[in-house]
Formats: structure tokens, sequence, C-alpha cells
């Protein structure tokens, strides 16, 4: 089955499973994508029945429950943190929320009373004190994300919907799983080119990495926002696109008011986003080549529910998330793919860094293919230039797990006259994307127009 042209240029080229599926559009509002963070504790971050602050325990931070919608997470955070005349460093957050959904996630913020959280919230996004820790939110803190999501714009009746979901749903508990590549917004869905940045990064041009960012266009995007970056493409003002760029392209018009009065300085010009965003554009890239490699794999016919000799795998605790490798060899190839079986061991594949150290057999020779042919090596991974934004490398999980998959509901779709809405729910583990779950039960043609 033929994927997206789309995908395939962000390197998910392939689909897990090979029923038809049920077409349909995701965010037609934001309720329609309900995103709850899962804390390792077992914490979860609900939209809803937010529990009351907890006084008696003290600590150096604050933890709060962040609900927003329609925000993108280093936006919110930034917003709060000018509202609470305070640096965003500050402010620490597990894992990078879903920007058009309603989401709900925990975030610490260092030597802040909850009274002066008063007022700290729209009617977007809202903040609510929870209680004292001596430990600030990190990645570390995450186990995943429980999601609602409903699919809208269906042609197909009712029973063939459920009928078409089980059939899906049947083939990805047979593999294990739905193949754990980066979603579309980890590329930007609408304007995707967050790895074409990043390799320009970490190729240390900055020129180009600044120029795409600041004038690549999408046809998706509103037109003002084309015009303005055509403009600046053709006339390179900085100083007239610093005005006349939208408002809301927040992260272009920072670049812009450096670039206005130094036009060369494009490593500084960089330096004015957030560094989390800085990281995420090489990380995008990164993630690239992940997805080529697993798509690679997938198509050689490899499995992913088992491995082979010069595989890595992964030790997985009781929470399913990995602990340490082991890389596979003729001698223990027996045992790992038992402990495989039982779920107590998983194939891992190498996100590409500067410290990397690639597989062997099969699928070393795929990675190595694919460092070939994107003329990268590990080395570059490396910024000197910027070394805050230099990549290290780790393994993903191959397939991502899914948890708790409630049996779907059909209904009429109130927003669309004769067409029909499907309601989602399922859990994953943190780093896997409910868009590839749910592009497996779609198989869009326009992924952008289906709301990935």
């Amino acid at each position: 089955m033929q994927v997206p042209d789309l995908e395939a240029k962000l390197g998910i080229e392939v689909y897990a499973t090979r029923t038809q599926g049920i077409g349909g559009c995701l965010r037609l509002i934001p309720e329609d994508f309900i995103v709850e963070e899962i804390l390792i504790d077992g914490s979860l971050a609900e939209v809803q029945n937010v529990p009351e602050l907890v006084i008696a325990e003290k600590g150096r931070f604050l933890i709060c429950l962040l609900v927003k919608k329609n925000w993108d997470t280093f936006l919110a955070v930034r917003w709060l943190a000018k509202h609470l005349k305070i640096s965003e460093k500050m402010v620490n957050y597990a894992g990078i929320k879903d920007a058009r959904a309603l989401t709900a996630q925990h975030i610490s913020i260092q030597n802040m009373s909850s009274l002066n959280l008063e007022g700290a919230s729209r009617s977007d996004l809202k903040v609510y004190p929870l209680r004292f820790s001596n430990r600030p939110i990190t990645a570390r803190a995450l186990l995943g994300n429980k999601f609602r999501i409903m699919v809208r714009n269906v042609d197909s009746a009712s029973e063939q919907v459920k009928h078409v979901v089980e059939s899906i749903r049947r083939e990805l508990s047979l593999l294990g799983g739905v193949p754990n590549f980066y979603g579309h917004q980890r590329f930007g869905t609408v304007r995707p080119v967050s790895h074409i940045i990043g390799r320009y990064l970490l190729k240390g041009d900055f020129e180009k990495a600044v120029l795409t960012f600041l004038t690549e266009p999408s046809p998706y995007e509103p037109q003002e926002a084309s015009t303005a970056r055509k403009n600046l493409l053709e006339t390179g003002d900085f100083k007239a696109a610093n005005t006349a760029f939208p408002k809301y392209l927040v992260y272009e018009r920072l670049m812009l008011s450096r670039l206005n009065n130094e036009p060369k300085n494009f490593v500084d010009a960089f330096r004015r986003l957030p560094i989390r965003l800085r990281k995420l554009l090489v990380q995008a890239y990164q993630g690239y080549l992940f997805n080529r490699i697993l798509s690679r794999r997938i198509k050689l016919g490899l499995a992913l529910n088992r491995v082979e000799i010069g595989d890595f795998a992964l030790r997985l605790d009781v929470s399913r998330l990995p602990r340490f490798s082991v890389k596979v060899t003729s001698q223990n190839l027996e045992e790992i793919n038992r402990q495989v079986t039982l779920e107590k061991m998983c194939l891992g594949i190498p996100i590409i860094g500067y410290n990397n150290v690639l597989s062997d057999g099969k699928q070393g020779e795929i990675e190595r293919q694919i460092l070939t042919e994107e003329q990268v090596s590990l080395g570059d991974f490396y910024n000197r230039s910027m070394p805050e934004i230099s990549a290290s490398s780790e393994l993903r999980v191959a397939l991502a797990p899914i948890e708790g998959f409630i049996p779907v509901t059909v209904s009429e779709d109130e927003l669309n006259a004769r067409r029909y809405k499907v309601g989602f729910g399922f859990e994953l583990l943190k780093g896997a994307y409910a868009t590839i779950v749910m592009r497996e039960f779609m198989k869009s043609i326009d992924p952008v127009k289906a709301g990935y």
C-alpha cells in the first residue's frame, strides 16, 4: 500500500497493516484530540477534575498542572514565564505536547508561591498548583500519554467502520504494536522543514538554516505568511521583514529582530530561539534518519518483534520502558528472542548521534547505507559553532505497544452532514506518537488535510 508523498519525504515509507483505512479528519476542533500525561508514579494530568493544592508538603519546586488548548508547548512556557516575570529556565516539563489539541501535563516552577499564580491563566491556557517538591519535573518522570481522539467526516457506515478498525487492531496486536516512527508533528505537518533545517545546522551552514526557517513556503500556511516569506526571499531585506512578518510567527520575528541590526550574524540569529527548540530541529533530522532506517528494515522483511545477530536488544523495566542495551550475538540470540516473546526485551534501533555505535549485521548495513545516501557522518552531529545543539545517540524501541485500547464508538458527525465520527482511546509510552497509530487506522491520502 503506497504512502502519501509527504510521509515518504519524512522517512515514513510504509504501513504496518494491510487493511484499508477509514479515512476522515482529525482535529476539526481542539477537543477532538485530547492528550493527558501519565507520570512514572502513576499521576495522571487530566483536562478536567483538577485536584486541590496540597500545601503541607514543602519544597523548592511548585508542581502544577498545565492545561492548554491550541498552544505550542514552548510558547506556552514562554508566555507563563513572561507573565510571572521569571526566566523560562525556571519552568520545567516532562514532554512536549501536541499544539493543535487540548492537552494536560505537569510542570514545575522553581521558587514559586502558589499565590503568585493567581491570574496566570487565560481562556485557552490554565495553570493549577498541585503540590511542592524538592525535585523538578523532567523527562525522567514521564511514563507516557493517554489519548482520546475523534475522527470526523468518515463516510462509511457504522458496522463497516467497526469491522475495519477491528481488523487493523488485530494486525497491530499480532505485530506487538505500531512501528515507532517519529510522527508528522516532529517535522512540522503544515510546514515540514524542521529536519531540513536540522541538517543544515549539523553541516554548520547557519545561513541556509536561517533562510530555510524564514523563507521556505508552504501551501497550507495563511496567505499573509506565505507572502511575507516570499518577499524576504526575493529582497533579502530583513528590516522590512521584521515589520511585515505576522505577529503569530513568533520564532521568525525573534530571528529577524537580530538580523534587522546584523544581517550576516546567522549564528546569533539562531540563538534567539529557545535552546529547546534549537535542539529539537537537530533532533528532527535524527528522527528523519531513524524513520528512513526503520522503513528500510520493514521493506527488507526484517522483523520488528524479533531480533537478529548484530541488532541491539533493550532490556525493559516493569513499566516496559527501556533501561539498558545488549548487542545480539550467535551466543545470546535464542535467549534474547525468548525474552522478547515474554515482553522483557525488545528490538532497539539507533538514533544516530556523534557518539553512536552502529548496529552490526543486516541492521548495521541499513544504517551505513542511509548515512552514505544522506552524505552525513557521525562527526557532523557535534556542532563546534553551537555546541549546545550537538546531538548524542541513543537507542529507540522499534515497536511502540498500544495499551488500553477502547472499543471505538461510531455516531453521526454533527459538524459534517451525512457523515460519521469515530472515537478512539488508547495509551502510549513516552516517545511514541498517536498520529502514527491513527495513520494506520485512517490511511489518509493527504496527511495535512487529515489533520495529522
